[in-house]
């Protein structure tokens, strides 16, 4: 179509026209007309008329017809550039063009005017003649041979038919719009990206949709366009909205809001807040959602958008109503309403109220509800808005309905419908329909109610009113059950039980059940009965979550069972059923749940059979309903209790055995010391004793995670026959110091690899063999049996130990069993340990069973099911590590400032702990301290931290609300930092790295690995520093393409980088792979590559590589996956056993072989 351009090609106007005026060739001049025709800009409308018609002469005179044509459908352009109500004229040129064109076979000219004919259908939203003249078009297209000469408009045809909703071929149309796209445009490969990612969102695959939308987010940011990035990512954010993924909806909102920041766009920054805000609401995050919501509010006052203002009122509203937080969606209402009345805008006036008499609606406040909706009526009559009037007669009927004024309901939805039928709207007329069924099922006209409530049915999916459905189907079943045809009637309400569980209407739900519940229990169908109590009580009672609704009553009726004094209670009041005797627990489950039932039963009958009865029902109901909260109530305050305990044992009891270990290993390491052998002994004997102490707080831990059902497995890759071999030789040195006779015997194959939780397997082998030996005497022998059979694992411990009780043998792994046989309590123990392995082998899906005679001993027999993998060797490969590794260098050549001159600051809640860190640290190092997280940005403000050591439990301020508060601070971003975690389990580590920290110790630890890391980190601080300063310089001297180079890519950093670590954790065994090819897979050139990995991280990409390989090795090591340094070397691609040690001690300052001691 008619190109409208600006002052920018007006030299190639200029030169055009020269052209024109020149004394050039006929042909020469008669191009130069055409270029001119679609250059110039349309304003400039007589100018161009009269360059189309001279241009027309001179094409006559030349005897050519094609340029004739062209300049003839100019016309038409011109036509719609001065308005689009033009379209029909200018069609009628487009067509004389076009029949002209066929008869003298002019193919380009007629694939052209077919295009502009279908533009100008589009214009009038014809879409049907447009789509069908762009098909023609496009027919000739393919089979056109000089297909450069025309921009074939793919994008427009594909939209067409997305909004037609025809998602197949509008896919059709935008992947040939990427074929055609032969010089590989990227703005037009990231056009089709984007609408690719809107015709899968439209047809329900969110996620393919999303994973286009991000793709063309990719390529704009690598084209710099940040106005375009801004509004997917917006988008991107309103999807995860729409789909409850609010933290990821947070993430791409406010990425949105930073790159309209950067282009001023104060008006979409703002949309972005608001949505924001939203977003925290929902996560229940009311103050950071406020600190945006209140910035919103203020822009809008401040700038006089006070309709802007009343839409933000009532979304927070909304969310409020929707949390059944009613005060404070009345506040909002009438802040609204207030404002609305100010505006005199009476359209949101009628809005308002409808809104407020929904509130009171919600709470059976009907006569108020009635009055508001009546006021809103009375506005949408003054502004003559026939649609809303109808819709708000509607609402009206529908209160009336629940006040039994079924006549008055009658007279307000006829009308209604009248209104709706006049408009055509089929969806709204199915609303009205449902009304009047409902309002004659009221008045117990049942055929007139029938004959309307069928008529609902048919075309309400295609509405997407699904509530409609079920409520049609609710009054239907209500119909029959007037007409008592019971059958029919639950057959109905079943349908209507199924629309509403597929769309969690809790209403629905709630309805639909309390009428299938009577007609179950009725029947003696218990089962059923029991399933639709559990829906409506669900429904019925917002402490409820609908997805836990089983496992909560079953718990709350376990707990009343073991309370038997409240069930004596229970039974008392019911009085409906004689008590029969049980022997299984769960029978006497299912027995509470029929007594439940049948009280419940005589309530909602008594409801529906019984006015004069109905408060005592409630009455009984509202007690039983409060029975039950309390109880739920007093389960969970215990299990958050329990957690809590559990989760603050870690810290308790790590944090000092930190204070234990890490004093002993500093006085054992240093040079200076001066103990003598049996002091040095002493201090090895409290270092064991210190390990052993751990190993027993992790068993702990390890039970209340199984207890929770928290405790996850994690399959690895191992060789099992190497990795039960070493298990069991760690015990060869204690069985010699008891003089107890160790034998290990293996019958599984050689180099088996299978699939198996190591660090768990392991914790079964190591307790089953420290329980024998710890109950074998002196001269006695422990042997240990391992073999495979059809992907099962079978270890056998046998002992000639003291044995087991026969008394005591079905309670050998209950938790914290102690025999009361007098010659066992001698022996000690915990009650852990085999409690533990039970429950970690039925966790594997495996099995265990013991067998023992007093004074013979006892036989473990352990059976665990696997997946064998094959049969594989490491190979020795060197990836990322060639042997011609650089040396390393005793001091970083940037790291030149005096490490006197380094601020580090602690922070740590424990006085003793942070003691005993400043004492490390102080020789080298200026350090400051801090009690909390809070206490540590006070630090921040008035001192330059070069390093933060911080705890994760602390009050007021814990190291994960830290560590979230500074990588989001321009100032502190990007100060190192080393989180110290007393916690247990890898998800503390995990959220921590996925926040951004720089490395993490796990308590107890060595004072020369927190040396080390301190050492290192401050290092790549110094050069990232300097980096930065050079690439600023860079940017200032450099030209754009440099510029671009060295885009700031801060928000991104840890998620971009986390890429390129999984790239290269992919590739640690792949010889071929190198620093080129890395960068290929992020679109960057080798140079820019290495740039932003610097800058970014103060590491060479190289030196990056090694330090990803190094941290898969911690992670090898600390797991015990294999059993020597050599193994953990060639996994990681290094076939330099010394190397690898000599790079790993200077890295974490501890050497590999120490794992294993």
């Amino acid at each position: 179509m008619f190109c409208i351009v600006g002052a920018q090609n007006q030299k190639v106007v200029d030169s055009l026209e020269t052209i024109i005026q020149s004394k050039a060739s006929e042909e020469i001049r008669l191009k130069a007309y055409l270029d001119i025709a679609k250059t110039l800009n349309s304003n400039d409308s007589e100018l161009l008329e009269k360059y189309i018609n001279d241009g027309i002469v001179l094409s006559q005179k030349v005897k050519n017809e094609k340029a004739r044509l062209l300049l003839t459908s100019y016309k038409g352009d011109i036509l719609i550039s001065k308005s689009p109500a033009n379209a029909e004229k200018a069609r009628v040129i487009y067509k004389e063009v076009l029949a002209i064109s066929q008869q003298q076979k002019l193919d380009e000219v007629s694939i052209k005017m077919y295009i502009k004919i279908a533009f100008s259908y589009y214009l009038e939203r014809n879409f049907n003649a447009a789509i069908a003249n762009y098909l023609e078009g496009h027919k000739m297209y393919e089979r056109f041979s000089n297909k450069n000469s025309i921009d074939f408009p793919y994008k427009l045809l594909a939209g067409l038919y997305w909004q037609q909703k025809n998602f197949k071929q509008a896919h059709f149309f935008t992947e040939k719009r990427m074929e055609d796209n032969t010089s590989n445009d990227p703005l037009i490969t990231a056009d089709c990206y984007v609408m690719k990612g809107i015709i899968y969102a439209d047809n329900g695959n969110k996620e393919k949709g999303l994973e286009y939308f991000k793709k063309s987010v990719v390529v704009f940011k690598e084209l710099g366009i940040k106005q375009p990035q801004a509004r997917i990512l917006f988008n991107i954010g309103t999807a995860y909205f729409q789909s409850s993924n609010f933290n990821a909806a947070l993430d791409n909102y406010h990425s949105s809001r930073k790159l309209y920041e950067e282009l001023k766009d104060t008006v979409k920054v703002i949309e972005n807040k608001s949505f924001i805000g939203l977003a925290h609401l929902n996560l229940q995050q009311e103050d950071s959602a406020f600190y945006y919501i209140d910035q919103v509010f203020d822009y809008y006052k401040e700038k006089g958008k006070v309709n802007a203002l009343i839409f933000e009122y009532q979304k927070v509203g909304e969310w409020y109503f929707l949390q059944g937080k009613l005060t404070k969606t009345l506040q909002l209402y009438y802040d609204a309403l207030k404002s609305a009345e100010e505006l005199k805008n009476k359209a949101q006036v009628a809005n308002m109220y409808r809104l407020i008499g929904n509130v009171h609606k919600s709470q059976d406040n009907f006569e108020q509800a009635i009055n508001y909706h009546e006021q809103a009526l009375e506005n949408y009559g003054v502004l003559k808005d026939s649609s809303n009037v109808a819709k708000t007669k509607n609402d009206i009927s529908e209160l009336f309905i629940k006040t039994n004024q079924y006549q008055k309901a009658l007279s307000y939805s006829t009308k209604a419908l009248q209104q709706f039928q006049s408009f055509q709207d089929s969806c709204q007329i199915r609303e009205s329909q449902l009304i009047i069924g409902k309002a004659y099922l009221g008045l117990q006209k049942l055929d007139s109610a029938t004959n309307y409530l069928n008529k609902v049915l048919p075309k309400s999916s295609i509405c997407n009113l699904p509530e409609l459905i079920t409520e049609a189907y609710i009054a239907l079943g209500q119909v029959y059950i007037s007409q008592n045809q019971e059958s029919t009637a639950v057959t109905n309400f079943e349908k209507a039980l199924t629309s509403a569980n597929a769309t969690n209407d809790r209403q629905g739900i709630k309805e639909a059940t309390k009428y299938l519940y009577p007609i179950y229990q009725r029947k003696g169908n218990y089962q059923k009965a029991f399933e639709t109590l559990e829906l409506y009580q669900a429904s019925k009672d917002s402490l409820f979550d609908a997805d836990n609704t089983r496992t909560l009553i079953q718990k709350e009726l376990e707990y009343e069972y073991e309370k038997q004094k409240q069930e004596e209670v229970f039974l008392q009041q019911q009085n409906e059923l004689k008590q029969q005797q049980v022997v299984e627990r769960q029978r006497w489950i299912i027995y509470i749940v029929i007594l439940m039932s049948l009280a419940l039963i005589a309530i909602v009958f008594s409801l529906y059979r019984n006015s004069a009865n109905k408060k005592k029902a409630n009455e009984l109901l509202n007690q039983q309903n409060l029975e039950i909260a309390k109880q739920k109530a007093a389960l969970e305050e215990l299990d958050v209790s329990k957690s809590r305990l559990y989760a603050n044992i870690s810290h308790e009891l790590r944090t000092p055995l930190t204070l234990i270990s890490s004093p002993i290993q500093y006085m054992l390491s240093n040079e200076k010391n001066q103990f003598d052998a049996n002091q040095i002994q002493q201090l090895e004997l409290v270092k064991r004793n210190t390990k052993q102490l751990k190993g027993l707080v992790d068993d702990i831990l390890a039970l209340s995670k199984l207890e929770s059902n928290k405790l996850e497995l994690y399959e690895e890759t191992l060789d099992i026959n190497a990795f039960v071999s070493r298990s069991v030789s760690n015990y060869h040195s204690l069985a010699k110091h008891l003089g107890i006779t160790y034998e290990f015997k293996s019958e599984i194959p050689e180099e088996t690899y299978v699939l198996l939780d190591r660090e768990k397997v392991e914790k079964i082998i190591n307790n089953l063999i420290s329980n024998a030996m710890k109950h074998t005497p002196s001269s006695g022998y422990v042997t240990f049996l391992a073999a495979v059979d059809n992907d099962i694992l079978h270890i056998q411990v046998t002992d000639s130990g003291f044995g087991i009780p026969e008394e005591d043998l079905p309670h050998i792994f209950d938790r914290f069993f102690q025999s009361k046989n007098a010659d066992n309590t001698l022996q000690g123990g915990t009650g852990i340990g085999l409690a533990l392995v039970k429950e970690l082998v039925q966790l594997m899906n495996g099995k265990i069973t013991v067998s023992s005679e007093v004074g013979k001993g006892s036989i473990f027999s352990l059976y665990l099911p696997f997946k064998e993998i094959g049969s594989s060797k490491v190979e020795e490969t060197a990836a990322f590590f060639a042997e011609e590794v650089e040396d390393l260098p005793d001091t970083n050549e940037h790291f030149t400032k005096n490490t006197q001159q380094y601020n580090l600051l602690i922070v740590e809640d424990h006085p003793d702990m942070q003691r005993f860190i400043q004492q490390l640290l102080n020789p080298k190092y200026n350090v400051y301290t801090a009690n909390n997280g809070k206490q540590a940005l006070e630090v921040l403000k008035k001192t330059t931290i070069d390093l933060i050591v911080s705890d994760v439990m602390m009050p007021e301020m814990d190291g994960q609300a830290l560590l979230k508060a500074l990588k989001n601070h321009e100032s502190y971003y990007a100060i190192p930092v080393i989180m110290l975690t007393a916690l247990s389990n890898d998800d503390s580590k995990l959220e921590a790295l996925m926040l951004g920290v720089d490395d993490y110790l796990s308590k107890p630890f060595s004072p020369e690995e927190l040396m080390a890391r301190v050492h290192n980190l401050l290092e790549r601080y110094t050069v990232r520093q300097m980096v930065a300063k050079e690439i600023e310089a860079a940017i200032q001297s450099e030209t754009s393409e440099h510029q671009f180079e060295t885009t700031t890519v801060k928000q991104t950093d840890a998620e971009w980088l986390k890429e390129v670590e999984k790239s290269i954790q992919k590739e640690l065994e792949n010889i071929d792979f190198n620093i080129g090819s890395l960068a290929d897979q992020f679109f960057l050139s080798s140079r820019q590559f290495q740039r932003k990995i610097k800058k970014i991280t103060g590491l060479t990409p190289k030196k990056f590589q090694q330090e990803v390989a190094l941290q898969e090795a911690r992670k090898l090591l600390e797991n015990q996956t294999y059993k020597n340094v050599k193994a953990i070397a060639f996994t990681i691609g290094m076939s330099n056993v010394w190397r690898f040690s000599q790079l790993y001690e200077h890295r974490f300052g501890k050497k590999p072989s120490e794992y294993f001691t």
